[in-house]
């Protein structure tokens, strides 16, 4: 929240297991523009939690998720997003940006990217949303491969969206400018699962590097300084683990 700025209030969803969790996150925030959405209250068991990705893709594909949202613009980051910068307003007009996915840059077919950091239009969600994702997904012109596996939520917004002429996407340079996940932009707002996608190479190294020093030799924003600090030192013994 420090990163994308004072405009933009935090709603999080969570489950009955992961509630102390969630209060030790927001303690010493009192005042602050926080919304908190236990999973009950969207008409989901919030006892168990999310277990998998498939549950999770119900979830963000169901109409009562989006309803909702506290807002029409809705920045999704899961936790192993890193926000690097604040997301510029000429990207609120789009319906979903997210980061480009491999596939589509070496196919050159359309993608509205990854789901883990994507910004949306709660409206356009709310028309899109299914509660019958996977079997719906699967009757779909997809590939044989593709049918062998439940899809992510991404995957399910992307296959409608494109279908809908009305619905304005994002170029690819937009999508470059927002986030990177699979493929390595040079200069993008947040990055998600850069760990996975990227264990060995030095674009973590070459991407954060410069806001570490930054960091490491100021004393404001002591809060964000601790979290990138963290998660720059995490991927440096990771790196060191996989050799």
């Amino acid at each position: 929240m420090l990163t994308i700025g004072c405009s933009w209030a935090l709603q999080i969803v969570y489950s009955d297991v992961s509630e102390p969790l969630v209060g030790d996150i927001v303690r010493g925030y009192e005042g602050q523009p926080i919304i908190l959405s236990p999973l009950a209250g969207l008409g989901f068991n919030g006892s168990g939690g999310i277990h998998n990705s498939t549950e999770y893709s119900f979830l963000l594909t169901s109409k009562r998720f989006w309803r909702n949202a506290g807002a029409e613009n809705i920045l999704i980051f899961q936790t192993d997003t890193i926000m690097l910068r604040p997301v510029p307003n000429h990207f609120l007009k789009y319906a979903y940006v997210g980061a480009t996915w491999y596939w589509s840059l070496i196919t050159g077919q359309p993608g509205v990217g990854n789901g883990g950091l994507s910004l949306r239009l709660r409206s356009v969600m709310i028309r899109t949303s299914k509660r019958t994702l996977v079997r719906r997904v699967r009757n779909c012109e997809f590939s044989e491969s593709e049918r062998s596996c439940p899809h992510p939520e991404d995957v399910w917004f992307d296959f409608k969206l494109q279908q809908a002429p009305s619905v304005l996407l994002p170029p690819r340079a937009v999508q470059a400018q927002f986030a990177a996940e699979t493929v390595p932009e040079l200069n993008p707002c947040g990055l998600h699962k850069i760990v996975t996608f990227h264990p060995n190479s030095d674009y973590i190294s070459n991407v954060l590097e410069p806001i570490r020093r930054k960091l490491a030799s100021s004393s404001y924003q002591e809060k964000r300084e601790k979290l990138l600090l963290e998660t720059f030192n995490e991927w440096e013994a990771a790196k060191r683990q996989n050799g």
